[in-house]
């Protein structure tokens, strides 16, 4: 996971321009020293806070890699669909359909996270996730599927600069 997000190895050149077209940033990424005969070490990532003029959908990442390949990730909030403290998101490689994610996580009830995570070509391949804070503590129960009656859980404690964590599948 932190793999899809930071650069977590060698170095790189990172620049990025915020545009005068509906709020745009363009971001160029140019890996640097690498071990191989570089042909084209750039990245290209684009970020679309209103793409399709309608207020609360974003493209927060639309990326090409130097391999040429895509990553496509698209988010709607409350401006959007009238839900408070509720998040949509879409994932996507824009190659293949069966690899595209549909994500929903609402935070409305204090201390509470409810995340459901699925496919669209396969909405019985899901991933339900709740979690909630109390005092120094952050219990979660995760299931899919396949483990619906008996779902993993999760238990993590805190105090001070000490912390514990649990896991039951």
């Amino acid at each position: 996971v932190l793999n899809d997000d930071y650069q977590t190895s060698g170095f790189q050149l990172k620049a990025k321009q915020k545009t005068g077209l509906a709020g745009v940033v363009a971001t160029t990424a140019v890996d640097l020293f690498g071990k191989d005969a570089v042909q084209t070490p750039a990245k290209l990532t684009f970020k679309l806070p209103n793409p399709i003029g309608v207020a609360g959908i974003s493209v927060d990442k639309l990326e090409m890699d130097k391999a040429g390949k895509f990553k496509l990730e698209a988010s709607a909030d409350k401006t959007a669909h009238k839900v408070a403290d509720l998040k949509i998101e879409a994932k996507s490689d824009l190659v293949d359909a069966k690899k595209a994610s549909l994500a929903c996580t609402y935070t409305g009830v204090k201390d509470t996270q409810v995340k459901l995570e699925t496919t669209p070509l396969a909405p019985n391949n899901f991933t339900l996730e709740v979690t909630r804070a109390v005092q120094q503590a952050t219990l979660g129960v995760k299931c899919g599927k396949a483990n619906l009656t008996a779902p993993d859980v999760g238990v993590r404690l805190q105090h001070g600069p000490f912390f514990c964590a649990l896991l039951a599948k």
